[in-house]
């Protein structure tokens, strides 16, 4: 089960662009205007760190402040990236690479899950140098607002199968975040996720998708990278 799922994971990795849940680009992308930005509104204060971690993950200090400084972070990062200068761009996205990603997952999951998400993680950091192109080619599409979430809550509809899986997963309470460019007004495009605090920075930690076994299997691995409420309607036929 486990190679199984690392070559599931290997697979949606290959490329930044299999992070959406969009379709194709138009062909003849219109010319690229400055990005808007929407958030959801922040919520409930996160949860203490787990008395049993001998180093708990820290989170944000501000809740309430914490959905802005998250999209402060994308939108340094998007700017960074649309400039013509590759060595400018590597530097940002490596900078939400976790410095210890074993550590950072045994503090938020316990030790059972931590190998696999190692493994998982592993996959990730070598394609973040496809990142800053990924994005601009977004951009160029018309995917051109901002939208960055914040989800705590294993209910939320919003958040994706996988997040809401993680979220009941954690021993330690953390708030995941997600980056969507879509087409003004829309709600689904272009994402990228997870993301969270950790030591007071933005992280990006990965899809968590070796916390459940979904992600053995193809199909059911797609959709549960969808938005709830929207992979519940392709479930019922709507």
């Amino acid at each position: 089960m486990r190679r199984a799922f690392l070559a599931v994971a290997l697979g949606a990795c290959l490329a930044f662009a299999a992070c959406g849940d969009d379709g194709p680009p138009p062909e003849q992308p219109p010319a690229e205007p400055a990005p808007e930005v929407r958030t959801q509104p922040d919520t409930k204060e996160d949860a203490k760190p787990h008395p049993v971690s001998k180093a708990p993950a820290k989170t944000e200090a501000r809740p309430d402040g914490a959905l802005r400084r998250f999209r402060a972070r994308m939108e340094t990062l998007i700017a960074a990236c649309k400039k013509d200068d590759a060595a400018e761009a590597e530097v940002h996205v490596k900078d939400l690479l976790l410095r210890d990603p074993e550590t950072w997952f045994r503090d938020t999951f316990g030790n059972e899950p931590v190998k696999a998400l190692v493994a998982e993680y592993q996959v990730w950091e070598l394609r973040i140098p496809d990142l800053p192109g990924e994005l601009r080619r977004n951009l160029e599409a018309g995917k051109t607002e901002i939208l960055a979430e914040r989800f705590e809550d294993g209910d939320d509809e919003m958040a994706t199968t996988f997040q809401a899986i993680a979220l009941r997963k954690m021993e330690t309470k953390v708030p995941l975040y997600s980056l969507r460019l879509v087409e003004p007004g829309e709600e689904d495009g272009w994402h990228l996720w997870s993301f969270a605090f950790v030591e007071g920075r933005v992280r990006f930690v990965g899809r968590l998708m070796a916390l459940t076994p979904i992600a053995a299997d193809p199909d059911l691995a797609r959709r549960a990278s969808l938005r709830k409420k929207v992979e519940r309607e392709l479930r019922l036929g709507k």
